[in-house]
């Protein structure tokens, strides 16, 4: 007990650096911590830091091998699953996350945080056919595909995924000649990413369709 108090103070100070954005002396203060005697509680915690900063890093590989680490040092503890499906979810290994996270759901009692990564690797897997389709040439379909995704829980579909679902609906919609409904999905994009130049080309696009001239010419 005496040795995880010694270490404590030392993840508390980690996750001050890292919220201070000083990710550097975040990443030397865990190494440094790692390379000492300490608990297995102490070094689980510092490894799913470290996952985490190698991630921020671009260093997905690392992060991944830390992933596996805490998943032996604590396999019955969902966090592990959690970052190694969250690195894979973002290497676009859908797959791969999907059945890290059954068998995080398989071994652990508290799979809450499993359940909501699940739904939103689905969702990354849906809008991925979706764009396939609308590269086809399949805009029909990719409507259809993107429409689902709209109506499926906010859970299952994060908040930057959202911006590509309306984006892409409204190139769909473009195809498809329906100018309402691409100017209503490019309304929204703007809505949700004000600085994005794709936003306001959809916007420019839709106006366009429209014939309203001057106002394709603004957003333009």
């Amino acid at each position: 007990m005496s040795e995880y108090r010694l270490v404590n103070p030392i993840i508390s100070e980690v996750k001050t650096l890292v919220e201070e954005e000083r990710f550097r002396e975040a990443l030397a203060c865990v190494e440094k911590e790692l390379n000492a005697e300490i608990s297995k509680h102490s070094k689980f915690e510092l490894l799913s830091l470290r996952c985490f900063l190698f991630r921020h890093a671009g260093a997905e590989q690392k992060a991944l091998a830390d992933a596996d680490e805490c998943i032996k040092l604590s396999p019955e503890e969902a966090k592990g699953y959690v970052l190694k499906a969250e690195v894979l979810n973002s290497l676009k290994q859908f797959a791969d996350a999907i059945n890290v996270v059954k068998l995080g759901l398989a071994r652990c009692s508290e799979g809450s945080e499993l359940e909501k990564l699940k739904r939103l690797v689905e969702g990354r897997i849906e809008l991925k056919k979706a764009k396939e389709s609308l590269g086809k040439g399949d805009s029909r379909k990719s409507i259809h595909l993107f429409t689902n995704l709209l109506r499926q829980p906010t859970a299952a579909v994060a908040d930057a995924d959202l911006f590509k679902v309306r984006l892409h609906r409204s190139r769909a919609f473009v195809s498809e000649r329906k100018w309402q409904e691409a100017l209503e999905d490019a309304r929204e994009c703007v809505r949700m990413s004000p600085k994005d130049a794709r936003a306001w080309t959809a916007l420019s696009t839709a106006y366009d369709g429209m014939g309203r001239i001057q106002e394709a010419r603004a957003a333009y």
